[in-house]
């Protein structure tokens, strides 16, 4: 099948907070691939195309929790696999270093530069 996505996803594995907007719970997800967009993750609770979601990122430096950073996405797509919940957000905010310092760096490093 040919590839019909405009960006280049660089796989990435990293477990993230995600929560639907009006909910007081946070979800526990998997990210599974990322660009400069949005994030294509697995979900334990379901999500509604549309919706408006925060998802909380806490990174690693050497292995100890350095830093949490949050951005607002909306759901483009979902399907449910085996249980799970595959969605793909889009990003409503632009990451650079000053909005998200930590993601920002993230994505240069899954560019392998």
């Amino acid at each position: 099948m040919p590839e019909k996505r405009r960006l280049i996803r660089r796989h990435l594995l990293a477990d993230v907070l995600i929560k639907p907007d009006g909910s007081l719970v946070w979800m526990p997800a998997s990210v599974t691939n990322i660009h400069k967009s949005g994030v294509c993750l697995y979900s334990t609770g379901p999500l509604k195309k549309g919706e408006k979601t925060r998802i909380k990122i806490t990174y690693l430096k050497k292995g100890r929790l350095k830093k949490t950073e949050e951005i607002t996405g909306t759901v483009r797509w979902k399907a449910k696999i085996a249980g799970y919940f595959a969605v793909g957000i889009k990003f409503n905010e632009t990451i650079n270093e000053k909005t998200h310092p930590l993601m920002s760096q993230c994505l240069e490093y899954a560019k392998g530069k």
